[in-house]
């Protein structure tokens, strides 16, 4: 039986569905993550999971219990935004012990759990100083020790890395793997960042326009995307219009736009003429000087170029018209190419997928 079990879940305000008919089930010590980009539900969901929006449509069962008319309050679960939320004029010791102090638990007992919680979150010596007198991450993760004090069966978080700088928040990252590893919680996390989620999760859920579009492992999610949307928002890909040729068992043979004909993985039931797209990673293609039978072969320029430290991306504009991202490690010794430079790129027809539009 799953921890959380979100059955057919809805909200609407207004005309606009933020949450239509979502189900989902979350297993207990899960670090699952709910990803899209801004508008599609994700808050939204959270906020249902935790209280703080009623159901439209559908009910939450934590575990037997259906969770769905329970005030916030009445929930094992915690939420850590955004923002914190951390009382200012409280030290950290006071705001991790707050929801200890509401519920009337003795102050030897309280002393005893927010120094066990400060440990837990690596803040053994800071508990007498107040928010303003910590750094960013340092208060993200009092944010966290005070959702975690009275053990909550799912923490929630809300974007909490959104406002740390790039190497603060990829420090976090490792933190909170850690964190949940060793509390053992089950955590549904928020993000529109991608290679957080990646990164974080056991399971993804990408959702878009208040759905679910696709849910698996992260490796599944990046290599085996289910239509042009998860293609496209999961890291860089090339999507090319494309439509069905000839099928020839798991493979099919394309008609792509401005490119002609390749042969490509198929992950979907098709027909002869089937419109659709073919998704290829700029990691997946290759410079090269010859092909093996099974690999898709094309000649171009180098149009572009963007240096980014461990690689670099260039734009290869083929002679058949179109331009298609490549990207390649900058391994020491390894070759570069200049802008105006003619190449010859291959990739094997596995690494493109035909994708439904």
């Amino acid at each position: 039986m799953p921890l959380l079990d979100i059955r057919n879940a809805s909200r609407w305000f207004g005309e606009l569905g933020a949450v239509q008919g979502v189900s989902l089930q979350i297993e207990a010590g899960e670090f699952f993550t709910l990803l899209g980009p801004s508008g599609c539900g994700k808050t939204t969901l959270l906020r249902l999971i935790a209280g703080f929006e009623p159901l439209d449509q559908g009910q939450i069962f934590l575990g037997e219990r259906d969770m769905s008319s329970f005030p916030p309050e009445a929930r094992p679960i915690h939420t850590v935004f955004q923002s914190y939320a951390l009382f200012p004029h409280m030290s950290v010791a006071e705001n991790i012990g707050f929801p200890l102090r509401m519920r009337s638990v003795s102050k030897s007992e309280i002393q005893t759990r927010v120094q066990a919680a400060l440990d837990e979150v690596k803040l053994p010596q800071m508990a007498s100083r107040y928010p303003d007198a910590l750094s960013g991450g340092q208060r993200q993760r009092v944010a966290i020790a005070r959702a975690l004090i009275d053990q909550p069966e799912i923490l929630l978080l809300d974007e909490p890395l959104a406002a740390l700088d790039l190497k603060l928040r990829e420090q976090m990252r490792v933190e909170l793997i850690k964190l949940q590893q060793e509390v053992g919680i089950t955590f549904v996390y928020v993000t529109h960042d991608q290679s957080e989620a990646l990164a974080l999760s056991h399971r993804i859920a990408v959702m878009n326009e208040g759905k679910v579009i696709q849910v698996d492992v992260p490796d599944k999610i990046y290599e085996f995307p289910l239509n042009r949307f998860v293609a496209d928002f999961i890291g860089n890909c090339n999507l090319i219009d494309a439509e069905v040729a000839v099928i020839d068992g798991a493979r099919v043979q394309l008609s792509a736009k401005g490119l002609g004909t390749v042969s490509a993985q198929l992950e979907q039931p098709v027909q002869i003429g089937q419109a659709g797209v073919l998704a290829l990673r700029p990691e997946k293609l290759r410079f090269a000087i010859d092909h093996t039978p099974d690999e898709n072969y094309f000649s171009g320029k180098i149009r572009h170029q963007l240096y980014l430290g461990d690689v670099t991306r260039y734009m290869v504009e083929l002679d058949e018209g179109l331009t298609l991202q490549v990207l390649l490690p900058n391994t020491s010794g390894g070759r570069s190419f200049d802008i105006g430079d003619s190449v010859q790129l291959a990739w094997h027809d596995t690494a493109g997928r035909f994708l439904n539009a």
